[in-house]
This record gives structure tokens, sequence and C-alpha cells, in this order.
């Protein structure tokens, strides 16, 4: 799965489909880019739905709550991540140019919905004893299955 697609007409980036490309990862993954000022509205019936900021800064707005994301780049150790049920709607709108990612899967459980901000995550660093002689990556987890 070692691609970099490009944007498409709606500003998406696809990544993978449950029911179309790559159906093995059993998700929708894409990236989503909005302008400033624009708003993205979802209220998916059958999947549970997270929205995981790139970079820029953005609002979102679910249930009777509004907050606030903001993030330099996908590398900076600030990750925003509103994860919520299926039927729960949702607008995204813009306060500055922006991307962001939205992940979905099955689920028909339902759960309330939860907006994880970076003191909320954890933050893995691996190959940290062979800096000089090979890789080594951090890792942001908002959220894991195994966790919850």
């Amino acid at each position: 799965m070692l691609e970099y697609p490009e944007f498409n007409e709606q500003n998406e980036r696809i990544l993978c489909e449950m029911n179309g490309k790559h159906p093995e990862m059993l998700m929708n993954i894409k990236v989503k880019r909005l302008r400033m000022g624009e708003t993205f509205s979802l209220c998916d019936p059958a999947n549970e739905t997270a929205f995981l900021i790139l970079k820029g800064a953005l609002t979102a707005k679910w249930a009777d709550r509004e907050e606030k994301m903001q993030r330099r780049d996908p590398f900076e150790k600030t990750p925003y991540c509103l994860h919520v049920c299926k039927n729960t709607p949702v607008a995204i709108t813009a306060d500055a140019d922006s991307e962001f990612i939205i992940q979905q899967t099955d689920n028909d459980r339902e759960f309330p919905p939860v907006f994880y901000k970076p003191e909320d995550c954890l933050y893995q660093h691996f190959g940290i004893l062979m800096v000089s002689i090979g890789p080594h990556w951090f890792i942001s987890r908002c959220f894991s299955l195994s966790v919850m």
C-alpha cells in the first residue's frame, strides 16, 4: 500500500475504502483538505469515525460541544482527535487552511463522543538506542481498541 494519491475534486485523498481501494484494511481512510471558512459535515449511519488534524486550525462541533484543534504539521506532538460512534452529526470548520484524516470502520456499539487533546495521548519513541546506526520514530496514539 505504498502510494501517494492526489487530492480529488472533493479535496479528498482516498487512502483506503472498505468496499473499494484496499478493502483488506477494513476501514475508510481519507485526508480531507479545507480552505479557511469551509465546513465539512458528516453523520454516518453505520460507521464509527475519528477526525484527526494533520495541519492547520479547525473547530469541531458535535452534540452540544465545540472544540478547537490546531497543529503546525503531522510531525508535531500535538494531536487532537474527535472520536464518535455511528449516527453522531459532526461539523468541522476550517479556521485556517487545514488538512485532517477521516478514519471510519463498522461498529454497532454506541459510545459517547470523546475529544482527545495532546495531553491525553500516548507518545512512544522507538529505535532510540540505534540513533547513530538506524531509524528511529515517534508514535502519537490518541486511542486504541486495546485500551478502550
